[in-house]
């Protein structure tokens, strides 16, 4: 009887040693590295000045009177890079009769002159959009605002590591009433001031 010897058995241990040897004879790898640095440095907490417009004029009648004007979009830029939070405030002087003859013709309030009573001007709540940041947005403070009170209300707030970036808040409202008891004929003027305070 004549045996047959399958020759695969060979065939599979040579493949196996031609592997074993491959890989024992691999070269090996190397890496290398070298570090960078950056220094990033502090910007600043700013806000821009609104443009306030001029009221529209008021004839007396005997009755509460009411006017308005615009307060423009202002910005508020928060480039510290420290999340420390913020606040903007809005806060308006009193009215007082403005006399646009004194001082050469470059105006002033009139000695003596009259006033509008104070707590007599409100602002509306402004809108708020990011600009090229994904920090989250500030709080709006809930209104209308009285700003004539006597000290600054906060309108806005970004707790600690919020706010960073820029956003503009946008256009308001101001109402100023004129009750008829307290209101004489003359022409006033206020300053609105928008600051912005480091606080969360």
């Amino acid at each position: 009887m004549v045996s047959i010897k399958p020759r695969f058995t060979r065939l599979a241990l040579s493949l196996a040693l031609t592997t074993v040897i491959a890989l024992g004879t691999a070269l090996p790898t190397f890496a290398a590295g070298d570090d960078t640095d950056v220094n990033v440095l502090a910007g600043s907490l700013a806000v821009t000045t609104p443009a306030a417009a001029n009221f529209t004029s008021v004839t007396l009648d005997g009755t509460l009177k009411t006017t308005t004007a615009a307060l423009a979009t202002f910005t508020v830029t928060d480039a510290r890079g420290n999340g420390a939070g913020w606040h903007v405030t809005a806060q308006a002087t009193q009215f007082a009769e403005w006399d646009s003859t004194l001082n050469s013709g470059a105006g002033g309030y009139k000695p003596s002159g009259r006033t509008i009573p104070a707590n007599s001007l409100t602002m509306t709540v402004p809108s708020v959009a990011a600009n090229g940041t994904t920090s989250p947005a500030p709080t709006i403070a809930s209104g209308p605002y009285t700003l004539d009170s006597g000290s600054a209300v906060s309108i806005a707030s970004a707790a600690a590591d919020e706010g960073m970036g820029i956003y503009d808040l946008g256009t308001t409202t101001l109402t100023l009433s004129l009750p008829p008891a307290t209101t004489y004929a003359a022409p006033y003027r206020s300053t609105v001031t928008i600051s912005v305070i480091t606080a969360p």
